[in-house]
């Protein structure tokens, strides 16, 4: 019996954030913003820098997509970095609210 070795190779493609802006939100109402990205799934998402506004969580919406979803309880000027990472690296896109 013989066996033939196979050289397996995986391609990763690292993410690509493609929103560039999040629309402004209000407090007190709902709010829901979708940040698209490509590459190799699966993708992490994650706050890198800075803070999102206090009520609103960053959450995986599918396999591409991460969504900041809650509702705003104070006001204020918020700047954070939204990181895409996979096995073939990462991509990074800042962000403000008002």
């Amino acid at each position: 019996m013989s066996f033939k070795v196979i050289d397996y190779v995986s391609s990763f493609v690292a993410p690509m954030i493609s929103t560039t802006r999040l629309d402004q939100g209000l407090v007190g109402n709902t709010y829901i913003a979708y940040i698209e990205t490509a590459g190799t799934q699966p993708i992490t998402w994650s706050i890198t820098g800075g803070e999102l506004p206090k009520g609103l969580s960053l959450l995986p919406a599918n396999d591409q997509t991460a969504k900041i979803i809650g509702i705003p309880i104070l006001e204020g000027d918020y700047s954070f970095t939204v990181t895409a990472s996979n096995a073939g690296g990462n991509s990074s896109m800042p962000y403000s609210l008002k």
